[in-house]
């Protein structure tokens, strides 16, 4: 699994792809190949951990001044 992540970051990053997608792709990737739990369940999991408030009040420190 190791393996694969970072042949496919390299890949991607010497492909010119921008990094939030090289570190994305290669992540998904990596656990669709080698894990033995649906991918369904993995994005389930990542986007239930997301959705909190303090999460995602962060970006918008950057906006007010």
């Amino acid at each position: 699994m190791v393996t694969t992540l970072f042949v496919l970051f390299v890949v991607l990053l010497a492909m010119a792809v921008p990094i939030f997608v090289v570190l994305s792709f290669s992540t998904l990737a990596a656990f669709w190949m080698h894990s033995p739990i649906p991918l369904e369940t993995i994005v389930q999991r990542l986007f239930a951990g997301l959705d909190k408030f303090a999460l995602m009040a962060i970006p918008f420190y950057g906006v007010v001044k």
